[in-house]
């Protein structure tokens, strides 16, 4: 009964592909095929990234301390700090304080039609 079944289901598929394939364009199919591949290739990749760093992450746990302390970090006075320089763009009561000029518009040249 599953062997009936298996077949008839690989012929029902296998008539369905080819229905479709008759339909559309070839280009389409080679996008499909090609889509297929790349998530069948993404699969042992994704295994060998995750094997690596399941090997990698016991080790790294292991040579942290296990009691380790907070660093201790102390803060001395240095040279000042630069002012902060104020937006060239401040807006005091709606009115534009300080803003660049806009160069002039270019004048349009026009060209006639010999």
């Amino acid at each position: 009964m599953k062997k009936l079944l298996l077949t008839v289901g690989s012929l029902g598929f296998a008539g369905f592909m080819y229905a479709l394939g008759s339909r559309v364009n070839p280009e389409t199919g080679a996008l499909a095929i090609g889509v297929l591949l790349g998530v069948i290739a993404c699969i042992p990749v994704a295994l060998i990234v995750l094997a690596t760093t399941c090997r990698q992450q016991p080790q790294e746990r292991q040579s942290q301390p296990q009691n380790s302390q907070m660093p201790f970090i102390v803060l001395t006075g240095g040279a000042p700090q630069q002012p902060v320089q104020q937006n060239p763009y401040h807006v005091v009561d709606g009115e534009f304080d300080n803003v660049p000029m806009l160069p002039a518009p270019k004048q349009e040249i026009k060209y006639t039609e010999w």
